[in-house]
């Protein structure tokens, strides 16, 4: 059982069983700061008047801490609750104090038989103590008082039963009418119009007007794409989901049959995918030429790099994008996106679909994608997606659903076997942590002035780590430069590496163990949060406004709910605004919030040599030289060798100890990632409690011979 505060307060509070208090017993006994914690709580119970003292502290919602206390959250968040209430007295002491109360609620009380009896006698009417009060002799009061209440049983009315003869005899009269109508069960005519519609075949240079069965007749009108690439696009007039034009009384799959004789030449002249022993070609399995292409997110959290502008903007704000809403639609989305980069940052999500294709994408997390020139029908760059059958179209037996990424310059087809097959894809962005960064060590960046794009700080040079995995069903792969598929089992994966975001190398086939398979690939469709959802409405209602996101998100990054300042602070490492996230790390924020900025300046100068020079040269204007050189250090991440220098190491303990709040956040965040442990010691804490946490981390160091790591 691990010692946490909660177990921690169940200990105090007896609410344990027998064998787990002697477990958390030993361990408190063989840890200092367990014990220390202990004292601490106990102390803070007893003061009198810390309720003053909360006044100047940040405080956590009741409702989290009441979801807290009852064990309803995900361990991510019970670790920041819990840095929050260990950084505050008054906090520790209403936490403590509000689970010694839930745990005395909890125990059964036990009743006298008279008493009961007692109780169950009187009279909740109130009509006993009316009678006493208005002068009544005992003896009537005392007869009143010994019989017991009995509730009034409600009497049946005649026109209770006259109201549901009534009602009978209209429904008999409705099922009448109902069997004599004739137009009734008509079959509808078919809507030629729709017909020719989707049988017109697609233009190569006009794929909005590519018709499609799976897509309505209104996609036939959708604007045509700026051959520029341009974000403004014609408008796009908002159009019934597809499947409304599928009649009430027509089969799913007689309707599938049709649409299938109405398929353009050039769908009908794609092969279905080669079985696993027989070799395939890349080029025959791969759709011939770009689709139409439907997004389900909420518009004002896509945020679109303008390559023109050098700025992000959000989906919003393009001619047209207002007409993407989080439910199906068929608003094609190729000819407002053009060639531009699109994302959505951590814990939104996004939905992608193609016409006349039976599979359905969802993110997970952030991600940067984008729909390219070429066969492929959509480009990773950075992100996690979940690839599956698409459930409201019918299963294609004939061919099954393909979908085809490009990830750098190379392309891989995906091909789902089965209607239950769930495939993740992760494209990552990888780099070797840099041990001392220098702005005159880094070199500029190449012809930056003919590539506007390298202002958006993205990794489009940088080595690529792709990884797809099976997590049911069955599915077939082509890897990138392999003419044979690969049939994957359940939990298998392939996996290769994209050099300088171009050739890939080193194609591998692993098998996943269950502990091994990672949080984001197990994530279920559960009911969104209510409380989650409000701090998305804010950030939501933030970006409605004209302007860049990373500027409208920015004073929420000071709010008092630290999240709301997390989802802000997401918005910013979408878009690797390193200027404002800097400035973000500067001001007095919570510590989440700081962590979550420096994995997002992490991110971009691992990725990109422009975001590195950017990030150096901003540090040396707020720093001394030293300490920039240092911090962008910390920034960049330590290895194990750097770890054991002792001047690195009494360099991050004067951090710790210093009165740069930047700084004790960086040396922290660090310390902890490469030990595991933080020694109680919190950034936002006043100097007294940081510098016992300081003695803490001098005694653990010098067990290590001086250094972080022994």
């Amino acid at each position: 059982m691990r010692l946490t505060l909660r177990t921690l307060l169940a200990y105090m509070d007896d609410r344990l069983p027998p064998a787990r208090a002697r477990e958390i017993g030993l361990k408190i006994a063989q840890s200092a700061f367990a014990g220390e914690l202990l004292e601490r709580i106990r102390e803070v119970k007893r003061r009198r008047r810390i309720a003053t003292a909360a006044a100047n502290t940040p405080t956590v919602d009741a409702n989290l801490l009441s979801e807290y206390l009852d064990d309803q959250l995900s361990p991510d968040l019970v670790q920041r609750i819990e840095q929050k209430v260990l950084a505050s007295d008054p906090l520790l002491a209403e936490v403590a104090s509000a689970h010694e109360l839930l745990g005395l609620l909890r125990d059964p009380i036990e009743l006298e038989p008279k008493l009961r009896d007692r109780l169950s006698a009187l009279d909740p009417t109130g009509v006993t103590d009316v009678l006493r009060a208005s002068g009544k002799t005992s003896a009537e009061t005392s007869v009143s008082a010994a019989v017991p209440w009995q509730p009034e049983v409600p009497r049946s009315s005649p026109l209770r039963y006259r109201a549901t003869f009534v009602a009978a005899v209209l429904a008999v009269v409705w099922l009448l009418l109902l069997a004599t109508d004739s137009s009734l069960f008509r079959r509808p005519e078919v809507n030629n119009e729709l017909q020719l519609a989707a049988a017109e075949p697609a233009a190569e240079a006009e794929p909005a007007a590519v018709a499609d069965p799976a897509e309505p007749a209104a996609a036939a009108t959708a604007p045509t794409p700026n051959p520029e690439g341009s974000l403004e696009a014609p408008q796009a007039e908002p159009t019934e989901p597809p499947m409304a034009e599928v009649q009430p009384e027509q089969p799913v799959a007689a309707a599938a049959d049709s649409q299938n004789q109405t398929k353009p030449p050039v769908e009908a002249a794609t092969p279905a995918p080669a079985p696993a022993d027989a070799p395939a070609e890349v080029e025959n399995v791969l759709p011939p030429g770009p689709k139409s292409l439907y997004l389900q997110a909420e518009n004002r959290i896509v945020m679109v790099a303008d390559d023109k502008s050098g700025q992000w903007t959000n989906l919003l704000q393009i001619r047209g994008g207002d007409a993407v809403v989080p439910a199906l639609n068929a608003v094609n989305c190729r000819p407002l996106l053009g060639n531009n980069w699109f994302g959505v940052p951590a814990t939104f999500e996004l939905g992608l679909r193609a016409a006349g294709q039976a599979w359905q994408a969802k993110t997970v997390g952030a991600g940067v994608f984008r729909f390219p020139d070429s066969p492929a029908e959509l480009q990773i760059l950075a992100g996690q997606l979940i690839l599956t059958a698409d459930a409201k179209q019918a299963w294609p037996e004939a061919k099954p659903p393909l979908l085809s990424l490009q990830t750098g310059t190379e392309q891989v087809a995906i091909t789902l076997l089965s209607e239950q097959a769930r495939v993740a894809v992760e494209v990552r962005p990888t780099a070797t942590p840099l041990s001392t960064v220098n702005a005159a060590d880094v070199p500029p960046a190449e012809n930056d002035d003919a590539n506007p794009a390298s202002s958006f700080f993205l990794p489009i040079e940088s080595d690529l780590s792709v990884r797809v995995t099976l997590l049911e069903g069955s599915a077939q792969v082509i890897a990138p430069r392999s003419a044979e598929p690969v049939n994957l089992n359940a939990s298998e994966a392939i996996s290769w590496r994209i050099v300088g975001g171009k050739e890939s190398s080193g194609v591998e086939r692993s098998t996943l163990a269950p502990a091994t398979i990672p949080a984001w690939m197990l994530r279920s469709n559960a009911d969104p949060i209510p409380e989650i959802e409000a701090v998305h409405k804010r950030v939501l209602d933030a970006l409605a406004a004209p302007g860049v996101p990373g500027e409208l998100v920015q004073p929420l990054l000071t709010d008092r709910n630290p999240q709301v300042g997390l989802v802000a602070a997401d918005v910013l490492c979408l878009t690797a605004d390193t200027g404002l996230l800097l400035a973000g790390l500067f001001e007095g924020l919570d510590e989440s919030v700081h962590r979550r900025i420096i994995d997002g300046l992490r991110a971009a100068v691992a990725a990109s040599v422009p975001a590195r020079t950017a990030v150096a040269a901003s540090l040396e204007t707020r720093l001394s030289m030293a300490d920039a050189v240092f911090a962008m250090q910390l920034i960049s991440g330590l290895n194990e060798t750097t770890a054991r220098d002792r001047l690195i190491t009494t360099r991050m303990l004067q951090y710790l100890q210093g009165d740069s709040l930047a700084l004790r956040t960086l040396a922290i965040y660090e310390m902890e990632r490469l030990t595991g442990g933080r020694q109680n010691y919190f950034p936002n804490s006043d100097a007294s409690r940081r510098r016992d946490a300081v003695n803490r981390w001098q005694k653990a160091i010098d067990r290590n011979g001086g250094t972080l790591l022994p």
